[in-house]
């Protein structure tokens, strides 16, 4: 009730600030286009425009520019605002909106098929406060340098990206900016900045409605939420699928088959089911206070390490014991419409066998080429043919089992990057030697490579010592996308193999690819050939035209971590964030959710991630508000309660609904 008064509040002082705005006006005939010919923009009146693009480039955009002077200044300002109407009826658009580059992203809009929608963003502005926050985080407090923090005094364009397009045809009304900019004092200097973290891992120089304040009111909200759970969706079967839908053949355990036009997994025993799964589902969050560290927070430095794990803390106080908190996640995903538990999670929960799952079954220990694990290294083929172990041996008879992945995002790149990471490598490189072998097959000798690739290496010997750059001629470019498309292969054809051995009667799922990945045929092809379920790591919006470059149309894909973010409770930012509106992200995911139950190919949605990301950032920095749960362990409980609407009727969804339409029958 609190959260949803303190929302109210929020919007009725936001719609104030939206009648004061000042437009942003831009030069109607100097609008910059990454793909000119695939893209139109025409101005309506002072600063509307109806923009079209048809076209599959990767990240088509458009900048608009000041129509006075070089610059706009934002910095007195709190929001950016526009309207968009989606005048494709077939299919949702969306436009990633942007600061001068994706550096600074504000935001992401999204449109359903024929509609219009109204966008409000949060600006986010840098600066100097004049001393060192002693955290560089991937998302900074406002009035910090770094972060996706610019310089709004002077930002030289506006940018929009299409992710993942094939046609969007938009209209961008009324661009404007509003609110007045408060600067939070504590940012002005050290003396009130620090500390900054609570004694729950909170933020301190922020306020919210759900902001824990003591031990007691940790236990009072896991009392109310324990009376206020619900049992798993009705319509679900034990394991989460269609218990009225059709009865296909049951094996057992799970497998995937298309009906009624749509892909499908189905269960053990013989039911439809969709994935619906939460990913990182685990009480490890460590914050690092070493050295000035300490002065980040309220909390004394603890005496066995130089870590704080503020999450774990809270919930061992809250539930008394990680068996007790393993046992609530699995009733709070039952309740909240959740059928899958994920990869990253605690181990115990697989083993519980209480819920269906996916898991990462961890890549050999070998040496590298490059940025990638390099699969002709002996280390690599010796610890793929015994990849499960002990470890992993409870999961080979497991009928909750959905299936594996091996690897995570991982480093393809460009149909000739390995190729050329091997030619860069010291001569003992198992991939360099592959990659001469491969060649001395193809050419007689040095002089026909030489005169094919445009060197002059006198001997086999010299050109293994040699690192090379990446050469320019056309036959060495097409060696070495020919070398990059059978290490890829080698790679899945292994793990494929791995799987199987290990476990015959489960699903190889892939190694999560990247959205890079999205745009390479070579990869996209070779995961068609080899993987059960092609599984994609996106952070999208919506799935409308998701069709990955090479990827055939007629076979299973998981969406494996996607994310609707929050920038709620004293978080700096976010992901993937839908907008700064109360009920922004709840709109948002149920309009993901629903695209992605559309489209025939997509068997499973799993969200990133349980809890939300450290405060000041985890080992890479990241620290994105995108949880189902914040660090005290409360939970969103309206993005919770629309994920629960959604699973409730989404196999009469999937099954009812036509999918979005490509242009011209693509």
């Amino acid at each position: 009730m609190r959260d949803r008064l303190a929302q109210l509040l929020s919007v009725l002082a936001i719609v104030g600030q939206l009648c004061l705005g000042d437009p942003v006006l831009w030069k109607a005939t100097e609008v910059q286009m990454t793909h000119p010919t695939a893209t139109t923009v025409v101005a309506e009146g002072v600063n509307d425009a109806v923009i079209t693009l048809d076209t599959i480039a990767p990240w088509p955009n458009i900048r608009l520019l000041p129509a006075t002077g070089s610059t706009w200044d934002f910095s007195a300002y709190r929001y950016l605002s526009f309207e968009l109407d989606n005048l494709c009826p077939d299919s949702s658009a969306m436009l990633q909106v942007c600061l001068e580059s994706s550096a600074c992203t504000l935001g992401r809009a999204s449109v359903p098929p024929g509609a219009t929608k109204a966008f409000t963003f949060r600006l986010r502005h840098g600066g100097d406060p004049g001393f060192d926050p002693l955290f560089k985080g991937r998302r900074m407090p406002d009035g910090f340098p770094g972060g996706n923090n610019g310089n709004t005094a002077a930002i030289k364009s506006l940018q929009f990206i299409v992710p993942f397009p094939v046609y969007l045809k938009v209209r961008l009304r009324n661009l404007r900016v509003h609110g007045e900019r408060e600067v939070n004092p504590a940012v002005k200097n050290a003396e009130a900045f620090f500390p900054l973290v609570d004694e729950f891992g909170q933020y301190v120089h922020s306020d919210w409605p759900t902001k824990m304040r003591s031990q007691d009111e940790l236990q009072q909200r896991h009392q109310a939420e324990v009376a206020a759970l619900r049992e798993s969706v009705p319509a679900w079967n034990r394991w989460g699928g269609w218990a009225a839908g059709p009865q296909l053949r049951a094996t057992g355990f799970f497998r995937t088959e298309k009906y009624a036009g749509k892909w499908y997994l189905v269960d053990p025993e013989g039911r439809i089911f969709f994935s619906r799964g939460v990913n990182a589902l685990g009480m490890r969050a460590y914050w690092l206070n070493d050295g000035e560290r300490a002065k980040l927070f309220r909390r004394p430095r603890p005496a066995s390490g130089k870590v704080f794990n503020f999450y774990s803390d809270n919930v061992l106080a809250k539930y008394g014991s990680a068996t007790a908190w393993n046992e609530f996640q699995l009733r709070r995903l039952q309740s909240w419409g959740f059928n899958t538990v994920a990869n990253w999670s605690e181990p115990a929960l697989y083993k519980a066998q209480k819920m269906p799952y996916t898991l990462n079954l961890p890549l050999p220990k070998c040496p590298k080429v490059g940025d990638i694990i390099d699969v002709y290294a002996d280390e690599f083929a010796a610890g793929m043919a015994d990849l499960f172990g002990d470890e992993f041996a409870y999961t080979r008879e497991d009928p909750y089992c959905i299936g594996f992945f091996v690897g995570n995002e991982l480093k393809f790149g460009s149909t000739t990057h390995i190729g050329e990471q091997a030619l860069a490598a010291k001569a003992k490189q198992p991939a360099k030697r592959e990659l001469q072998r491969q060649l001395q097959a193809k050419y007689a000798d040095i002089s026909a490579c030489n005169a094919a690739w445009a060197t002059n290496f006198s001997s086999w010997d010299e050109w293994l010592a040699a690192e090379q750059p990446p050469p320019t001629a056309p036959t060495a470019r097409a060696d070495l996308a020919q070398f990059s498309r059978a290490f890829a292969e080698r790679f899945l054809r292994l793990s494929r193999d791995a799987v199987k051995r290990g476990a015959p009667n489960h699903l190889y799922l892939g190694s999560r690819l990247m959205s890079p990945d999205y745009f390479r045929e070579y990869i996209n092809e070779l995961s068609a050939q080899y993987c059960d379920i092609v599984s994609y790591n996106l952070y999208i919006l919506h799935f409308d035209l998701f069709r990955p470059r090479g990827l055939p149309r007629d076979i299973p894909v998981m969406i494996t971590e996607n994310t609707v973010g929050t920038e709620e409770r004293g978080l700096f930012g976010t992901l993937t964030c839908a907008g700064a509106m109360p009920g922004d992200r709840e709109t948002a995911l149920r309009e993901l959710f629903t695209s992605v139950l559309r489209h025939p190919q997509l068997v499973g949605l799993h969200h990133f991630a349980f809890k939300d990301q450290t405060l000041l950032g985890r080992w890479d920095g990241e620290n994105f508000g995108f949880g189902l749960v914040d660090v005290t362990d409360t939970p969103y409980q309206d993005f919770v309660d629309v994920n629960r609407a959604v699973a409730e009727t989404m196999y009469d969804t999937r099954h009812a609904l036509p999918p979005a339409k490509f242009p011209d029958g693509r």
